[in-house]
């Protein structure tokens, strides 16, 4: 499954044909280890960004429970495909907010995608299509 999951993704991030169907990109059921959501601070937040041409980063707050297992399941389901090519990251809306104001947040769960640093869209909700 991680490989039609990987070109789908690959090919709407890279070459922006986006039709915003991330609850469909973000499940490719997989075992996942908890190391390959990397948990990011302001101080590392550039780095990561420009670590890898794509990035997905996952902003949510301790207040935001409702939706948090299934959108960290999600990412990690999506990290574990295609990792390689993408980074996947998380950050914590109410500590870091410094990168949280940097991102048009309404609420959370929030996933920002990135190509080549710039922000591409952010996508609010655990039904992102």
């Amino acid at each position: 499954m991680g490989g039609p999951c990987s070109r789908v993704f690959l090919d709407k991030m890279l070459k922006c044909r986006w039709r915003y169907d991330v609850v469909t990109l973000l499940s490719c059921a997989r075992a996942v280890n908890s190391d390959i959501m990397r948990q990011l601070s302001s101080s590392q937040y550039a780095a990561f960004l420009a670590e890898k041409s794509v990035a997905a980063v996952h902003f949510d707050a301790a207040w935001g429970v409702r939706y948090r297992q299934e959108m960290r399941r999600r990412m990690r389901d999506a990290a574990e495909a295609i990792g390689e090519q993408a980074n996947f990251g998380e950050v914590d809306f109410d500590i870091e907010l410094a990168v949280a104001r940097s991102v048009p947040i309404i609420n959370v769960p929030t996933v920002a995608y990135y190509r080549d640093g710039e922000l591409v869209v952010a996508l609010i909700g655990s039904n992102q299509t």
